[in-house]
Parts: C-alpha cells; sequence; structure tokens
C-alpha cells in the first residue's frame, strides 16, 4: 500500500493495517474523502510523522486484557458450549430414541463436540476479533501490530490453547505474570487480547 496513514501520520509498509494506531487505511481513506465531498471542504491534512514507534512501544499503549478478565470471558465461552452440547444431546436422544449409553451417538457427539470447540474459538476470533465470552466483556484479540487475525492465525491459537491446557493450565497462569498479559498461546500465535475502547 505505502504512504502515510491518514489518521496518525505513521509512514506504511505494504499491508492494509496502521501499525501505530490499528485503523484499516484504506477504509478510513474512503470515509475520510465522503466527509470531505458531503461537507464541501477541505480535509485536514495528517499529523506529521512522528519516530517510527517500535512493536512493543505500541502494544504497550493499548490497554491489555488481564488474566481474571480472560478467565471470566472463557468461563461466559464454556457455558455458551456446555449449553450448545447440551441441547445437541438433548436433540440426539430425540432422534435416536436413545440414552447416552449408545456408542454410535456418543462417538458421533464427541466428534461435533471437537470440532464445535474449533470452529467457535477459531471462526468467531477471525471474523469478529472476539468470541462471545470476549464480546460480553468487551475484549479482542488482535496480532501484536493490532490487526486482525487471518483464518490460519486464529485456527493456529486454538490449537496452542491446547498446548497452554494441557500442561496443566500453566499456559494461562503466563497471562497473569506477564506485563504484556500475553498467554503462552497469545505469544505462540502471535497474538494478544486488548480491551475494546
Amino acid at each position: 500500500m505505502g504512504g502515510t496513514c491518514p489518521r496518525c501520520g505513521q509512514s506504511q509498509g505494504t499491508g492494509d493495517w496502521c501499525e501505530r494506531c490499528g485503523v484499516h487505511v484504506a477504509q478510513y481513506r474512503a470515509d475520510l474523502e465522503a466527509a470531505m465531498a458531503a461537507s464541501g471542504t477541505a480535509a485536514a491534512a495528517p499529523p506529521p510523522p512522528g519516530p517510527p514507534a517500535r512493536a512493543e512501544e505500541r502494544a504497550a499503549a493499548r490497554r491489555p486484557a488481564g488474566f481474571w478478565i480472560r478467565g471470566a470471558a472463557l468461563a461466559v465461552d464454556l457455558a455458551v458450549i456446555a449449553g450448545g452440547y447440551g441441547v445437541l444431546v438433548v436433540v440426539a436422544r430425540l432422534v435416536f430414541r436413545e440414552a447416552a449409553g449408545g456408542r454410535a451417538v456418543e462417538t458421533t457427539l464427541d466428534a461435533f463436540l471437537r470440532l464445535g470447540v474449533v470452529a467457535y474459538f477459531g471462526l468467531l476470533t477471525w471474523r469478529l476479533g472476539q468470541t462471545l465470552g470476549k464480546a460480553f466483556l468487551r475484549l479482542r484479540v488482535v496480532t501484536t501490530a493490532g490487526a486482525p487475525l487471518s483464518l490460519g492465525r486464529a485456527l493456529g491459537r486454538v490449537l496452542a490453547h491446547l498446548l497452554s491446557f494441557m500442561l496443566f493450565g500453566i499456559g494461562y497462569v503466563v497471562a497473569g505474570v506477564r506485563s504484556d498479559k500475553r498467554a503462552l498461546h497469545d505469544l505462540i500465535a502471535g497474538t494478544r487480547v486488548e480491551r475494546v475502547p
């Protein structure tokens, strides 16, 4: 893309998102031009670019979500998943007229649960930047540069979640002791969780 960000004046590379302020540059520029056309005024020049900020400084400028609020968001997500799974079990029992003891039904439900968890966390984080729990508590997942996640990165983050869990939860505790509040799965996937302003 090149040029400078119309919002903060940061010199841009080839990405669609400003690394300093996190705005989608082309969309912001289009909105600015539309507002100028509607009002019939000239656009104010963007502020002069300051010295380029390092990625760590940009990340520190945003408010990271701490350990406890992230845990609360995960609890909401697990409640949503448990509720959905409970509905699925009831429907399966009604359709197949079988208690939970049927091996075929049990195997199918287990597969749906696993795929559902990956789809829930991966697809919502990719498309919306947040799961229902994170949306409820006004949190979002972004890359370390502040951009939305690609599908591959979102799914990779879900797999990294498994590692955080399999290490007896220590991967989650990492967020409580680091100053940037990034858990092990964030470090692996190159993501962070921030509060939505």
